[in-house]
């Protein structure tokens, strides 16, 4: 439903910019925290901003809240790529029609003239855009987007490398392209030479960093109850790709009287097989209280998902078949914890850099074991965070380099 409420008079709204935030893939968490530092750092730079998503009521509710002297400078609509009739449009190849009427419908409502759309997610649009080649593809505004998965230098070469990257050429024939934006610096050069005629931004991961004030009981109660023990923590959405079965083997492996394991968040059952979920089962039931606390269910609140980080000592993010930017790791540097991380993708290559903590083999139970022992040593793990670079990593993951590349790449 569109909100009228916002249309405003051109004459009086004289040199502002207007802004389109397209929001195609959307969810709790990542996207919804996104959009509100996008409008953070938008709205006061003397700019109107269009925000598209599939709950624009959340984002005018956000905006009421915390920075209501801007109300008169928020117009939504509801839109969105998800759901049965946006994977339809995705698979019937009329996506970017459906996403350039949508941006009309909106101007045409709220009586703005728009300057720019930013995407904040490219990739389901990259990687279907091979099915609408014979449909009309054109944007008629100046946009930008983030690409979230550059397959450069990252994915493994086969079918679906392949069919990716016949994609990213069709998509490169869509105009008024002002530049893509990227969270992973290390495949920068890659992007820049594919994307020829573009300009690559690396954007910074930057994530909400708030701690729950007051600090509700439940987590002084699982610090007491892990005492002197390392707490190695698995916090977030528990996807497959977040490398759960490991982490709950680990768990099995490693020593009770000094080890013990957190994890927190929402397990969606369906992404396993049966014989996943049966060892998940068991693993779960067999793991002993006195070294392991499993707090279940979807944390809408991100200050939720920080406390639980700050708890621990070491933060497990051992993904499988990810090979790009993490907004935990951002949460967990913020908060200066180690990490083991998967060997020699995006985030192996900032905890090397920076010296974050350990890397392992993808999928290598024996490595991953064998890093969290190292780690679970007092003396060397002291010694890690003595010479851990938190804070250099922090230097660009951070609002105020998000400001500044943001609104470089929108020209505000």
């Amino acid at each position: 439903m569109i909100n009228t409420s916002t249309i405003m008079d051109k004459d009086t709204e004289a040199g502002k910019k207007t802004i389109v935030l397209a929001a195609p893939i959307w969810n709790k968490g990542h996207y919804e925290t996104q959009m509100q530092l996008f409008l953070s750092i938008l709205l006061p730079k003397n700019c109107r901003v269009i925000a598209l998503c599939a709950e624009p009521e959340k984002v005018e509710k956000w905006v009421e809240e915390y920075m209501p002297d801007f109300k008169a400078d928020l117009f939504t609509a509801r839109f969105t790529l998800m759901g049965l009739r946006g994977r339809v449009r995705l698979k019937t190849g009329w996506a970017w029609s459906y996403i350039s009427a949508s941006i009309d419908k909106a101007a045409s409502a709220s009586g703005w003239e728009i300057d720019m759309v930013f995407f904040n997610n490219l990739d389901s649009m990259i990687y279907n855009t091979w099915r609408g080649v014979f449909f009309p593809r054109k944007i008629n505004y100046p946009w930008a987007g983030l690409y979230l998965t550059p397959i450069f230098k990252r994915q493994p070469e086969g079918f679906d490398y392949y069919k990716k990257h016949i994609s990213l050429k069709v998509f490169k024939g869509i105009k008024n392209c002002q530049g893509i934006a990227i969270y992973d610096e290390g495949s920068f050069n890659e992007c820049q030479d594919f994307f020829d005629d573009r300009k690559i931004y690396v954007l910074p991961d930057v994530t909400d960093e708030t701690m729950p004030s007051p600090l509700p009981l439940k987590f002084s109660a699982v610090k007491a109850k892990a005492g002197d023990k390392t707490i190695i923590g698995l916090v977030g959405l528990l996807q497959k790709r977040k490398g759960l079965l490991n982490f709950l083997r680990a768990a099995k492996a490693m020593d009770p009287e000094k080890c013990f394991f957190l994890l927190a968040g929402y397990l969606h059952w369906p992404e396993y097989t049966k014989h996943e979920q049966m060892e998940i089962k068991e693993l779960l039931e067999i793991l002993p209280e006195t070294s392991f606390h499993f707090e279940s269910g979807y944390m809408d609140d991100p200050a939720e998902v920080n406390a639980w980080i700050d708890l621990c000592d070491i933060v497990c993010l051992c993904y499988e078949k990810f090979y790009y930017s993490s907004g935990i790791m951002t949460k967990a540097a913020a908060r200066e914890k180690l990490m083991l991380v998967t060997r020699g993708y995006c985030m192996g290559e900032r905890v090397q850099r920076y010296g974050l903590g350990l890397t392992a083999r993808e999928g290598d139970l024996e490595e991953i074991i064998a890093g969290l022992k190292i780690m679970t040593d007092n003396d060397r793990r002291k010694k890690m965070l003595a010479q851990a670079q938190f804070k250099k990593f922090m230097d660009f993951h951070n609002y105020c380099k998000l400001d500044e590349v943001l609104s470089g790449i929108l020209e505000v």
